[in-house]
């Protein structure tokens, strides 16, 4: 069994276990009515209820925010779900373990529920008062009660997929990324392909947009001829500052794709928050070594306010793949870098003292597993053992 299908798995049981919260209190933002009430849903949730004038009724939205936020200063990037009632628990369990590891940053969570009975009317027939009603009666609402960064980012699900596609177009600067799943581009594929033809983005790293389908016997005909003709028509335009990616998913019904592709969507239109993708010493060249290095996490500390050191299991990696490309020398300097800027790392020691054993420079694995050792027995971890060992070893061919 792959990683994709335990994940698959665990999103399922998840969204069979858990309920949605219910809203209640009351408090003023911005002169819209706001009611609140925190409630437990994978983890806490809370759940707001605007009394929207551009819709003329009452809307409710459950936000989830990150671990730790209490207790941060910093300002979250936002990803906004529609049909949010159905998708907030597997996007509350997929970004955490995305996060986890390092593929995206932690983000707040904003579940635009339906009303009874106006679903097309928001996302088809009148979408112009429900994108009003998101950009001018929401965010504020959001951006008023929680720290948020500028980074937005929009998910939907078949018509609303079609929705979040058609935002892209109209009002490109609405969102940062957008994720479509199954898009019913065939509502309007005329305007859609026509549109997005005339995308002219400022910098290629300002709007992403994904999207997928499964096969055309589930989807339908229309649905999988838009689709072609949209991706056709994408490749041949190919609108500046669009960074924009299309996946086919097998073996996948229509109401199983949301879940893929959120999360496939989400790693996706992070890929710059991610260590740099380097398999060669000629791609760490390129990349410009440990000055490119850098400049890649300032950056990334700078757009999304995470820490701007370069994480010690990143120059391990790197080190250990340069290493097994065969340049021992270059492989040294950043395993040797990684342990000095890492003293208290036993992972950074071991690295260093593993690569120096591989290539027989037997004096210094020595000197560098006794220093493992000493933070071993410090720590009182039982990498001692193993530290102990690997010194008796090398010991014996000296």
């Amino acid at each position: 069994m792959n990683i994709m299908t335990i994940v698959r798995n665990i999103i399922c049981t998840f969204l069979l276990i858990f309920g949605q919260p219910v809203a209640l209190a009351s408090n003023d933002v911005q002169s819209l009515e706001v009611k609140s009430e925190e409630m437990e849903t994978l983890s806490v949730s809370t759940t707001l209820n605007i009394k929207s004038n551009v819709l003329s009724e009452e809307r409710k939205v459950l936000v989830h925010l990150p671990e730790g936020y209490k207790e941060s200063n910093k300002a979250y990037p936002v990803l906004y779900l529609l049909d949010g009632n159905r998708h907030l628990p597997h996007a509350i369990l997929s970004s955490q373990i995305l996060h986890q590891e390092s593929l995206i940053p932690e983000m707040i969570i904003v579940a635009i529920t339906n009303n009874r009975g106006t679903r097309t009317r928001d996302l088809s027939t009148n979408k112009v008062a429900f994108s009003k009603f998101i950009e001018d009666e929401l965010f504020p609402v959001i951006q008023s009660r929680y720290r948020t960064s500028a980074i937005k980012t929009l998910f939907g699900h078949s018509m609303a997929g079609y929705f979040a596609t058609n935002i892209l177009a109209d009002t490109s600067n609405m969102f940062n990324n957008y994720i479509a799943a199954s898009p019913v581009l065939q509502i309007n594929e005329a305007h859609i392909v026509e549109t997005f033809n005339q995308l002219q983005m400022p910098n290629i790293s300002e709007r992403s947009i994904y999207f997928t389908l499964t096969d055309a016997v589930v989807e339908g005909k229309a649905a999988g001829d838009a689709m072609t003709s949209f991706v056709a028509n994408l490749t041949s335009s190919d609108p500046k500052g669009l960074n924009w990616s299309y996946d086919f998913i097998p073996n996948q019904v229509h109401m199983t794709t949301p879940y893929i592709t959120l999360y496939e969507g989400l790693t996706f239109v992070f890929s710059d928050f991610q260590a740099p993708k380097i398999a060669s010493l000629q791609d760490y060249e390129a990349l410009g070594g440990m000055a490119g290095l850098n400049k890649h996490y300032a950056l990334r500390s700078e757009k999304y306010s995470v820490n701007n050191v370069i994480p010690e299991r990143t120059l391990r990696r790197i080190g250990f793949t340069i290493l097994d490309d065969g340049h021992s020398k270059e492989a040294l300097i950043i395993l040797e870098t990684n342990a000095t800027k890492n003293p208290n790392s036993l992972r950074a020691l071991n690295a260093l003292g593993t690569a120096y054993q591989e290539l027989q420079q037997n004096q210094k694995a020595i000197e560098v597993y006794s220093k493992a050792l000493a933070l071993a027995k410090k720590l009182s971890s039982p990498a001692q053992k193993r530290f102990e060992r690997e010194i008796k070893k090398i010991s014996g061919l000296l």
